[in-house]
């Protein structure tokens, strides 16, 4: 994907595409403590940025800029601009770093050559700036030349946050310092900051909090939930905070938190139990900072549409990737992230349809007729399929956003788009559920028979009782291969193993589902029975059953309404992967099964019976092997071609 910037000189700048990599970034930090003052999201920058092409300016200076107002600066009259606080995609030398006195006559206040290296630096000036009444703005930013970029390929240095809204302030580009032409809208804000100094009572102990969303049904107590994000804009870390929460003037609910929030760092956080109704003003302060009495603007916000009961839900997120996708890899790593991490951990059932990007052993038919969520189509009729992608229950996002892909029900994975992705994720949870999805499971080991029960209730006031029909999925996990693209090269020649997550085995009732009837309580029930085939791994299985409105509604009314997941109880005792075992590279080679890691052996092989192989002439098909290593024994499945 590329997008273009548009400057005054009608010259074009060029954004890449994006990164599959969130890379952790360190901060090149010297000298006193400071606060940051700026536009830009607190976010690190991908070695993907935006910039041009290596000729198109030659020797004429390009200038990145952001512009704080009177109404930014007023706050901080008697402080001092210490200096600025930049990130870069890529390396730039002799990076001329400046303040300039207003808009229009872009005079250098002051200014200091620096060489900035990928991810955040800190420029401080020889002598500081004081803010003053008479200050009515600054322009900050940095000139550089093309020939002192350090990547020549790949010149795109300019970090952005992305993000949706950005003042038109918040980036600005000129040419041999002309004037400067605004680039917030299509990129979002210029990571770019100005330090600001002063005396430790004033620039300690900062904070803003930013409601991000609140929960759409109250809790079993009547209470309500709110999620936001915490932000430390002083000079020093957080380690307590207390949020006092009110309506109508009247305080409802005080919250301790005792999170830490380092400098220049933010978190998301949800508070619980909150008494409040639809049609309220909630209004969240900050009312103390590490002991400290405060009284910070927080946020306020108006509730509306707060369903007074609902169900526990678990949001299906459906990834369409292929063992032929090469960025796949890297979004799955990205997700299998993000899903661990408390907000998200629990709330998620992750599953994978093999299709999106030409098929693979693993693809269904069932997956091919979802194709439709894809919405675009071709000239010839078929839908614009790519991959990695994702569906989150089926369900078209309301969000505002000005990035490609985010247009229709099924969504992109671009790890590069973190914060927009967590806002995906969010919008996705906060989303209440009027039906439950339980599931009942007994398996006898001896003959792999599968016995299920799917039952579960629903509000028929809330939703279309007629329109309702259970789903159930069998998923395998950790699946060895050696056929993903992306995965990078063996010692062999080969491709290096992975682990393929979330493999859909079966989908059993159909890939529309088997329609509800619900009785005069508003329950359900179905049961069945189901044999799982020697060539799958019972105890890397998982049952996936959720209930989901018709397919007939089309990509944008096939919503899945709840969904549920559980492993089979009678194989929870065998231990999973751990992580050394990655350590540890698997493959066959003419009938034989090889393992290369540091004293690892294959001390046996099984076929998919039980019985004792030779390790020799294998023919075709799936094998166990039992590995010794240094740091233990486990079994793995092998296939041979």
């Amino acid at each position: 994907m590329k997008r273009t910037l548009l400057l005054t000189s009608a010259l074009l700048l060029i954004l890449l595409g994006i990164g599959s990599s969130l890379l952790a970034q360190q901060t090149l930090r010297t000298g006193a403590p400071y606060l940051p003052l700026g536009h830009c999201k607190y976010t690190d920058p991908t070695d993907k940025g935006i910039g041009w092409p290596i000729g198109t300016f030659g020797d004429r200076p390009i200038g990145v800029w952001a512009r704080a107002s009177r109404s930014m600066l007023k706050p901080y009259e008697g402080y001092q601009v210490v200096g600025v606080r930049i990130a870069v995609s890529k390396g730039v030398k002799d990076a001329e770093v400046s303040l300039l006195n207003n808009i229009s006559e872009r005079k250098k206040i002051v200014s200091k050559k620096a060489d900035l290296v990928f991810g955040w630096n800190e420029v401080r000036f020889d002598k500081p700036i004081e803010i003053n009444s008479s200050l009515n703005e600054l322009i900050y930013g940095y000139q550089v030349l093309e020939k002192n970029i350090s990547d020549q390929t790949e010149p795109y240095f300019v970090a952005c946050d992305n993000g949706v809204g950005a003042s038109s302030e918040a980036f600005y580009v000129n040419v041999s310092g002309g004037a400067l032409d605004s680039r917030s809208r299509d990129n979002g804000a210029l990571l770019c900051q100005l330090m600001i100094s002063g005396p430790a009572d004033k620039i300690n102990d900062r904070a803003s909090l930013t409601v991000t969303r609140y929960d759409k049904a109250l809790d079993a107590s009547g209470k309500l939930g709110v999620s936001y994000v915490a932000r430390n804009e002083g000079a020093n870390d957080i380690n307590q905070m207390e949020i006092t929460y009110s309506v109508g003037g009247k305080v409802v609910l005080t919250d301790s938190r005792t999170e830490t929030i380092k400098h220049i760092q933010e978190l998301q956080l949800k508070t619980k139990g909150i008494s409040v109704a639809n049609g309220e003003t909630l209004t969240a302060r900050i009312t103390k900072v590490n002991g400290r009495e405060t009284n910070l603007p927080g946020f306020q916000i108006k509730i509306e549409g707060v369903a007074d009961k609902s169900f526990a839900r678990k949001v299906l997120l459906e990834q369409f990737s292929t063992e032929n996708c090469s960025s796949c890899p890297g979004a799955h790593r990205y997700l299998d992230k993000v899903l661990a991490e408390e907000t998200y951990a629990d709330h998620f059932v992750w599953v994978t349809h093999h299709v999106g990007y030409e098929r693979d052993t693993f693809s269904l038919p069932e997956s091919e007729a979802l194709l439709f969520f894809y919405e675009k189509q071709e000239n010839d009729g078929t839908y614009s399929e790519s991959a990695p992608a994702m569906l989150l229950d089926r369900t078209h996002t309301e969000l505002k956003h000005s990035f490609d892909g985010y247009d229709y029900t099924m969504l992109p994975v671009y790890p590069s788009q973190d914060e927009f992705n967590r806002k995906l994720l969010d919008e996705a949870i906060a989303r209440p559920a009027f039906v439950s999805v339980d599931i009942k499971e007994e398996c006898d080991p001896k003959t792999r028979k599968l016995d299920l029960t799917i039952s579960g209730r629903a509000y028929k006031e809330s939703l279309d009782a007629d329109n309702l029909y259970l789903n159930l999925f069998l998923i395998e996990d950790d699946i060895y291969s050696r056929r993903q693209a992306g995965a990078g090269t063996a010692d062999d020649g080969g491709r290096k193993p992975v682990y393929q997550h979330g493999v859909i085995r079966q989908i059993s009732l159909g890939g529309g589902g088997k329609k509800l009837t619900l009785d005069d309580k508003g329950e359900y029930t179905y049961s069945t029975s189901l044999n799982i085939p020697k060539e799958w791994s019972a105890a890397n299985m998982r049952i996936v059953a959720f209930v989901a409105k018709s397919l007939k509604g089309g990509a944008r009314n096939a919503q899945v309404l709840n969904s549920n997941e559980t492993k089979i109880a009678a194989y929870r005792s065998i231990a999973p992967t751990p992580d050394q075992e990655m350590t540890v590279q698997l493959y066959a080679q003419d009938g034989r099964i090889y393992v290369s890691g540091e004293g690892a052996t294959i001390a046996a092989v099984y076929n998919m019976s039980g019985e004792l192989m030779p390790n020799e002439a294998l023919l075709p098909g799936i094998y166990v092997a039992m590995v010794e290593t240094s740091f233990g024994s486990y079994m793995r499945k092998v296939i041979v071609y």
